[in-house]
């Protein structure tokens, strides 16, 4: 907001780390930025990993997956994906407004650019995500895109 000014950046994480089973960490990070005489220096590799964050479908690139049907199912999740390169697997992740787990299926290699998967959701634990918003996030060798859901 001012550039006569230093910036102070802080950021708070909560992540799982997963490999059995999932053990939620935090943590905090913060970096002081002096002021600088000059601009700053031009950094290609942020710039390549800001082209693999993952994209709302509305800013989805040609390659970037996407969800393109969501439904529940007594015990499960049924979604479909829309690949465009049918020889990347697809892997999703779904994260929940409350941090609670939900299971996430291998990645499935599209077939005609379509995949379908079935995320099994004990019924008790999805009645507590009814009217709540879950963000799918799907992730393949091509690109990567974000999408809400609000269960019903």
């Amino acid at each position: 907001k001012d550039p006569a000014r230093p910036v102070k950046l802080a950021v708070t994480m909560e992540y799982g780390v997963c490999l059995d089973i999932c053990v939620p960490v935090e943590a905090k990070l913060t970096l002081d930025l002096p002021l600088s005489a000059s601009a700053p220096p031009s950094i290609p590799a942020l710039g390549v990993a800001l082209a693999q964050v993952p994209r709302p479908g509305d800013k989805r690139r040609p390659g970037d997956p996407l969800v393109t049907s969501v439904r529940s199912t007594a015990g499960a999740l049924l979604l479909t994906v829309s690949a465009v390169d049918a020889s990347k697997p697809v892997d999703i992740f779904v994260e929940t407004p409350d941090g609670s787990y939900i299971a996430s299926p291998d990645g499935i290699v599209p077939k005609n650019g379509i995949a379908e998967f079935r995320i099994p959701v004990a019924a008790a634990d999805f009645a507590g995500l009814v009217g709540k918003p879950l963000v799918l996030t799907l992730v393949n060798g091509a690109g990567a895109t974000e999408t809400t859901w609000i269960a019903q």
